[in-house]
């Protein structure tokens, strides 16, 4: 992405390098040893907290994934909605995550892990309108907690009022990155591909359909 950063680069490069040590010695590390040391190694030496490292045990998997980082586990999921798709809208905002980390964030976990439960559970049981839901819930609850970058928080309300004045009832917008900065996901009907086209070109917004 032209240096601009973002999608999970540096974990990837992480992996790659970490995989090539670990074959070169034959060495058998567990899972939850590993993403330790990527943590410890991702957080740098200012930072005054962990990541998370969803992005380092996703990467060794494409599609759809489901993250446990307590466990150090990541898992393939299928994507039931054949009629619906992900999208990923670039922004031209980058938040570097080892600053972001440096901030003193108050995280409403106890509102936000139940969304991510009933999003898991929306697509084990293919209902596309509790998915939608869920999606949209959880990006109010970032906004609330004043945890969404300005730049990008305002491409989602320009999306948002734009979609819907073009007749599109039914879709879920979130930032993603830290501060949901780096990249907007859009999960819409595919029948409305020519809509978001159209609203991309006049916004100036590279696209990308990921599922």
């Amino acid at each position: 992405h032209q240096g601009i950063g973002g999608f999970g680069a540096s974990s990837a490069q992480y992996l790659l390098v970490e995989k090539f040590l670990n074959d070169k010695r034959q060495t058998q590390v567990s899972s939850l040893d590993r993403l330790s040391s990527y943590r410890r190694y991702a957080k740098g030496v200012s930072a005054k907290r962990l990541p998370s490292g969803a992005d380092y045990l996703a990467q060794g998997l494409e599609g759809l994934v489901l993250v446990d980082t307590k466990n150090a586990t990541a898992r393939k999921i299928d994507w039931p909605f054949q009629d619906w798709c992900v999208r990923a809208i670039r922004t031209t905002f980058k938040v570097p995550t080892h600053k972001h980390l440096n901030d003193k964030l108050a995280i409403p976990t106890s509102l936000l892990t139940p969304l991510v439960e009933e999003a898991i559970l929306a697509i084990k049981n293919n209902d596309i309108s509790v998915l939608l839901q869920a999606v949209n819930e959880y990006s109010k609850v970032l906004q609330m907690a004043n945890l969404q970058h300005e730049g990008a928080r305002q491409i989602v309300s320009d999306l948002n009022s734009e979609l819907r004045h073009s007749g599109v009832s039914k879709f879920a917008l979130k930032g993603c990155g830290a501060l949901g900065a780096d990249v907007i996901i859009l999960i819409h009907e595919r029948s409305h591909l020519s809509i978001i086209e159209n609203l991309s070109r006049l916004k100036n917004l590279r696209h990308m359909e990921i599922l």
